[in-house]
């Protein structure tokens, strides 16, 4: 989307150097704690790759600008304190990563609406690697470890096929026949059999999970039985996020329903 917002905008006339300072890119970052770290570090190189492209050399106006937000996917209703470890090990990532900007979502937001103290603790957490863990004294502490350099150079290479993949489609023209959406979908539905099988390992969910836990009277409905109600005339169809673990606890919650009534 980068290249594309790119291409539209110096067709129109603006200075490629003016487009590039004006975006900024927006990144999940998952609880895989090195593949998250090579993942930032392979985005900056791609992105190198593609304002050359455009005539730009290393400036500062063809830096990547990312942003970080610690991940939905992964996070949990029942035994949610482990929701805090996951934003940890992934706000970590973001940093070593070398992320500009961080959002540290707090530990209850995949089920109710968060209160003081889960903010507090969200905010603490940041703070915590900051100061106590000194996280901000070193500009690239992840360069010349040969493991995470031979990862970033591996998730660059594969990355950068893809672009090639749907760039020859053009993105806009990959999203409105549902090329992209598909390819999507199957990485979902991998994902959600792993799960399934135990192949993705959730703790509290599908690994050691605490039969006895009861939710509901922590619950808010509307946003854990909240619908993606689409129109159909759209003419691009949206992408469906989902959290892994939401088919088990909703099994979870019809049960827990049923030995309530």
């Amino acid at each position: 989307m980068g290249s594309e917002y790119m291409s539209q905008l110096t067709d129109r006339g603006l200075q490629a150097s003016l487009a590039a300072s004006k975006i900024r890119f927006s990144f999940g970052i998952g609880s895989d704690y090195f593949s998250e770290i090579a993942k930032i570090r392979a985005a900056r190189l791609l992105w190198s790759v593609v304002q050359k492209g455009f005539g730009l050399s290393e400036s500062d106006s063809a830096k990547m600008d990312i942003h970080s937000v610690t991940s939905e996917w992964n996070k949990s209703i029942y035994d949610p304190f482990v929701n805090m470890l996951r934003t940890q090990t992934e706000a970590m990532s973001a940093i070593l990563g070398g992320t500009d900007s961080l959002t540290v979502e707090p530990f209850d937001t995949a089920f109710r609406k968060p209160d003081e103290f889960s903010e507090r603790i969200a905010r603490n957490q940041q703070l915590i690697l900051k100061e106590e863990a000194y996280f901000d004294k070193v500009a690239d502490p992840a360069a010349g470890s040969y493991y995470i350099e031979n990862l970033t150079n591996l998730i660059a290479e594969n990355a950068w096929r893809l672009f090639l993949e749907i760039e020859g489609k053009r993105v806009f023209s990959g999203l409105r026949s549902g090329f992209i959406q598909n390819r999507l979908s199957e990485t979902a539905a991998k994902r959600k059999e792993d799960f399934a099988n135990g192949k993705v390992k959730l703790l509290g969910s599908n690994l050691f999970p605490d039969n006895n836990e009861k939710v509901l009277s922590q619950i808010d409905p509307d946003i854990v039985f909240k619908k993606h109600d689409y129109e159909s005339e759209l003419m691009i169809q949206p992408i469906n996020c989902f959290r892994v673990s939401e088919e088990y606890e909703m099994g979870r919650i019809e049960q827990e329903k049923g030995a309530k009534d």
